[in-house]
C-alpha cells in the first residue's frame, strides 16, 4: 500500500509598502476543498464543488491554523475517476481514489511569517495504526485571493486502490514544524467492481451501430462492446463466444472490438464476456441473421451455364440472387400461378425439370424471383432452351483402311439443332469426333495392333458408327464393313516374316496342308529377299512379292503383294 508523490514547491510572498505582510483574513467560509485538476492561476485555485460543504472556519488567530485539515464524513472530499465525490465516497475494487486537501495558514498577527509550515503528511489507507504512505513534500503553496486574503493553501494529495469490498477509514495526520499535528479522517465505501456488458455490430463502411440488418456468409462483420461499463469505469478484458456454445474462444485483451466472419447461413448467437478492473464479469449476446453470399455476377438466372438446346427434361438452373436474398421462386410458367412455383433454397445449382407436355422440339423458358427483405421481389429473371428429344439421322455411311489409317465417309441430318459430333467404335475403344463428311481417324487410336509376323492386321473387320446433334441426341450405331487394300502395308528391316502370313494378308485361302511359297521381284531383290518359307527386310524401300498357295488337291492360288520395307 505504499506510493510515492512529487510535487514541486513554490511560494509566493505578497509585500505591502510598508513592508510588512498584513492580516486581512475575515471569518468566512473556508475555500479548502476537495480538487480533481488543481488550476492554479494568478492566485486562484479549482475546487471540485464550490463552495464545500461542511468546511467552515470556526474561529482563527495568531499562530493557529484555521481550516486545518477538518475532513469529516460529510466534508471528505475526494476525486474517482474525475468525478467529484462529496461526503462518504463510494469507489469500485482497485479504483484508484485520489484524495486532495488543502492545508490554510494565515499570517502572523503583526506579521513575522505564517503560523508554521508542514513538515510531513502520513496516510493510513485503512486505520489500522500503520502508515502506509508517508509524504514529506515539497507541496505546491499559493496565496489566496478570495474569502482569505494573504492566507496561505498548501496542497497535498493521495492516489491509493482497496482489494477487497468493505467500508475503510482513511486517517491523514499532518505534521509541522511545531511539532504539533492535525488528524482527520474519512469514510471510503468500497464495492464490487460489477460491469454491464453491451454487444453491437458495427457496421464497417458507416462504423454505425446496426445490429438488426443481416449480413452476409464470408463478409467481415465487426463486433463492438465498447459501450460496456463498470463501476469502476474500466473494462481490463473482452473474450468473445462466436459459434454460440457458451465457450469463450476468442480473448481480445484490452480491445472491446473484434473482427470475424460465418462461414454458413442460419441466426448465429454471438457473445462478449468482459471482465472489470475488480475482477467481476458480465456477458452479453445478440443475434445475427446470416445469408449466403451471391456467386460472382450479375443477379439472374441460366440453364446449364447457358446452353442453347437440351435432349432431357431435367436440367440444371445457374442462380445468382442479390444480396440479402433468402430463397428462389421457380416456375415454367410466366405468370407464377401458385400451383406452379416452387420454392428452393439459394443454390449456384438447382435441379429443375423442364415442362415437356408435348414431345418433340420446342423452346422452354424458366422463370425466377427472389425473396428476401431489401430487394424487389416482383422482378423476375428467365432463361430458355431448347428442348430437342429427336436423333439424328445417318443417311449414308462407309469405311475403308488405308495404310495408316480408317477413313470414313458419311452423311447425317438433324432438322433442328444440327449434327454436332460422330463417334468410331471398334470394340471398346470408341473415338469421338467433330462431324464432318469425311472423317480419317489413326490406326493405332482406332485399336489397330501388329501381328507376329510384322504386318499390319485389324482385329476386326467391321467398325461402328454413330453421330449427335448439338442436344446431345445420339443415333443408334451403325456397322460398317472395312474395305482394305494390299498397298501400303509394311514390313520391318531385318526381320523375316512367314509366307503363310504374307498369304493371309493377300487374302489367299491357306488349308493347314497347303504349300506356300514366296517370290521377290527381281527390281526388289536389294530391299528383299526369300529365306525358304520366310521372307525377310533388307533395307528401307518397296519388296514385290508374288505369294503362292498349292494345296494338297485343287490348283494352286497366287497373288502380287507390295510390302513397304522400313525401319
Amino acid at each position: 500500500m505504499k506510493a510515492v508523490r512529487s510535487l514541486q514547491y513554490f511560494s509566493v510572498l505578497l509585500l505591502l509598502a510598508t513592508g510588512l505582510i498584513v492580516n486581512l483574513l475575515q471569518p468566512s467560509e473556508a475555500l479548502a476543498g476537495i480538487t480533481d485538476n488543481p488550476g492554479f492561476s494568478n492566485g486562484n485555485y479549482s475546487v471540485c464543488n464550490h463552495p464545500n460543504q461542511g468546511d467552515s472556519v470556526t474561529s482563527y488567530g495568531p499562530d493557529r491554523n484555521l481550516s486545518g485539515i477538518t475532513l469529516t464524513s460529510t466534508n471528505w472530499r475526494c476525486s474517482a475517476g474525475g468525478a467529484a465525490i462529496n461526503g462518504e465516497s463510494v469507489v469500485a475494487v482497485k479504483q484508484p481514489l485520489l484524495m486532495e486537501k488543502l492545508d490554510l495558514q494565515t499570517p502572523r498577527f503583526g506579521g513575522g511569517g505564517y503560523s508554521k509550515d508542514l513538515v510531513s503528511i502520513s496516510w493510513d489507507y485503512d486505520n489500522d495504526g500503520t502508515i502506509d504512505l508517508l509524504d514529506s513534500g515539497p507541496w505546491n503553496s499559493w496565496y489566496l485571493d478570495r474569502g482569505h486574503p494573504y492566507a496561505r493553501g498548501t496542497y497535498f494529495s493521495s492516489s491509493h486502490s482497496f482489494d477487497s469490498t468493505g467500508s475503510y477509514t482513511v486517517k491523514v495526520t499532518a505534521t509541522y514544524d511545531d511539532s504539533s499535528t492535525d488528524v482527520a479522517t474519512g469514510i471510503v465505501k468500497v464495492v464490487s467492481d460489477t460491469p454491464t456488458a453491451v454487444i453491437n455490430r458495427i457496421d464497417i463502411p458507416t462504423g454505425i451501430p446496426n445490429d438488426a440488418a443481416p449480413v452476409l456468409t464470408g463478409t467481415s462483420q465487426k463486433l463492438s462492446a465498447s459501450r460496456s461499463t463498470s463501476v469502476g469505469g474500466i473494462i481490463s478484458k473482452y473474450e468473445w463466444d462466436l459459434d454460440g456454445d457458451n465457450e469463450y474462444e476468442i480473448d481480445s485483451g484490452v480491445s472491446d472490438w473484434y473482427t470475424t466472419t460465418f462461414a454458413s447461413v442460419g441466426t448465429k448467437t454471438v457473445r462478449v464476456r468482459v471482465t472489470s478492473r475488480g475482477g467481476s464479469t458480465a456477458t452479453a449476446s445478440m443475434p445475427i441473421e446470416v445469408r449466403l453470399a451471391p456467386p460472382k455476377g450479375e443477379p439472374g438466372m441460366s440453364i446449364l451455364e447457358g446452353a442453347s438446346y437440351v435432349n432431357s427434361k431435367t436440367v440444371k438452373l445457374n442462380l445468382v440472387w442479390p444480396e440479402y436474398a433468402t430463397e428462389a421462386r421457380i416456375s415454367n410458367d410466366g405468370g407464377f400461378s401458385a400451383s406452379k412455383i416452387k420454392t428452393v433454397a439459394l443454390s449456384n445449382s438447382v435441379d429443375w425439370e423442364l415442362d415437356d407436355s408435348v414431345k418433340g422440339v420446342y423452346t422452354k423458358v424458366v422463370y425466377v424471383r427472389f425473396n428476401g427483405s431489401g430487394i424487389d421481389t416482383t422482378k423476375t429473371y428467365s432463361d430458355d432452351i431448347i428442348l430437342d428429344t429427336n436423333a439424328p439421322v445417318v443417311e449414308s455411311s462407309s469405311a475403308a483402311a488405308v495404310s495408316e489409317s480408317i477413313d470414313v465417309t458419311l452423311k447425317a441430318t438433324d432438322d433442328i439443332t444440327g449434327v454436332d459430333k460422330v463417334q468410331i467404335k471398334n470394340g471398346s475403344i470408341t473415338v469421338t469426333k467433330d462431324y464432318s463428311n469425311k472423317i480419317s481417324v489413326a490406326k493405332k487410336e482406332i485399336g489397330v495392333s501388329v501381328s507376329s509376323a510384322g504386318l499390319w492386321k485389324f482385329g476386326t473387320s467391321s467398325i461402328e458408327v454413330r453421330v449427335s446433334d448439338m442436344a446431345g441426341n445420339w443415333s443408334e450405331f451403325k456397322t460398317l464393313t472395312l474395305a482394305a487394300i494390299t498397298t501400303g502395308s509394311t514390313l520391318p528391316s531385318l526381320k523375316t516374316t512367314t509366307a503363310k502370313s504374307i498369304a493371309s494378308y493377300a487374302k489367299l485361302k491357306v488349308a493347314s496342308t497347303s504349300k506356300v511359297t514366296l517370290k521377290v521381284a527381281p527390281s526388289s531383290a536389294k530391299f528383299c529377299r526369300v529365306s525358304g518359307s520366310t521372307l525377310k527386310g533388307l533395307k528401307t524401300g518397296s519388296c514385290k512379292v508374288t505369294v503362292t498357295v498349292t494345296p494338297k488337291k485343287g490348283r494352286a492360288s497366287f497373288k502380287t503383294v507390295m510390302l513397304k520395307v522400313a525401319k
